[in-house]
């Protein structure tokens, strides 16, 4: 029998209700290429074999595949072997401050640039933040900021200074419900010892939600830490709210957490 008799011979056959879920999955992928359902399903089901399967589905904020990297801002090799020829000509202090561009000419395409090849590269994320923070969104950079955090996070799930970066940048956004998440999320990550940064800013997003108990208990443990910035500090005894505590107690919002690793600087 050749190819032609044996697709009428398939299509004369009687329809069946006991199919399986790829069975199903091949007809709906059948039925978006061709515009219709063949009346007839095993000539469809041979035709749905014959055609790939659908691609996979487009990240909204970009693929991480770039010609150089994408690298690990928290790796020793990445960091020391990777980021000086990425830094030398595209993250100069001049961008970082956001005065002007480096090597391209443009502060959004040399931030882009960086972001590209370390997505989540901290200097680099907190700087994009601070610089739509200022266009009043993404300006000419390639992608929004939430896109930054996200294809930073994308490379390193358990990279906890991206997480207090993005609730830094929401904080000044007064979205105080998702920076506090963003915070909490942090406190998985960031080792107890190295979260002074994470406790102060914490303690600000809480003197700013007026729950000043616990912005008090934040920062105890930031300056516990040796946190060297008084602004929380001088807050709080302007509020009634400074108290010392000796030992500083482990927050009811940390407990259980800091049990990850934190980028070196």
């Amino acid at each position: 029998m050749n190819n032609n008799h044996w697709i009428f011979y398939l299509m004369s056959q009687p329809e069946t209700r006991s199919h399986t879920a790829a069975d199903r999955a091949c007809m709906d992928r059948c039925r978006t290429r061709t515009g219709a359902l063949f009346p007839l399903v095993p000539a469809l089901l041979l035709l749905c074999a014959l055609l790939p399967p659908p691609a996979a589905a487009v990240q909204p904020c970009g693929s991480l595949e770039n010609p150089y990297g994408p690298f690990d801002y928290t790796n020793p090799i990445d960091f020391t072997e990777k980021l000086g020829i990425v830094e030398n000509r595209h993250f100069t202090a001049a961008v970082e401050s956001l005065k002007k561009g480096g090597s391209t000419g443009s502060l959004a395409r040399d931030l882009d640039y960086t972001l590209r090849a370390f997505p989540n590269h901290h200097r680099a994320l907190y700087a994009m933040a601070r610089y739509q923070l200022l266009a009043k969104g993404k300006g000419d950079a390639q992608y929004t900021i939430e896109c930054y955090f996200d294809r930073g996070l994308r490379l390193k799930r358990d990279d906890g200074v991206v997480w207090m970066l993005y609730g830094i940048y929401l904080h000044k956004k007064r979205d105080y419900k998702e920076a506090l998440a963003k915070y909490k999320k942090a406190l998985e990550y960031i080792p107890a010892a190295k979260a002074s940064d994470l406790h102060y800013n914490m303690g600000l997003l809480y003197a700013d939600m007026k729950q000043y108990e616990k912005a008090n208990q934040h920062a105890q443990l930031a300056y516990a830490l040796q946190y060297p910035l008084p602004g929380l500090r001088n807050r709080l005894k302007r509020l009634g709210y400074w108290k010392r505590l000796s030992p500083p107690p482990l927050p009811d919002d940390a407990a259980g957490k800091n049990t990850g690793r934190q980028a070196p600087r």
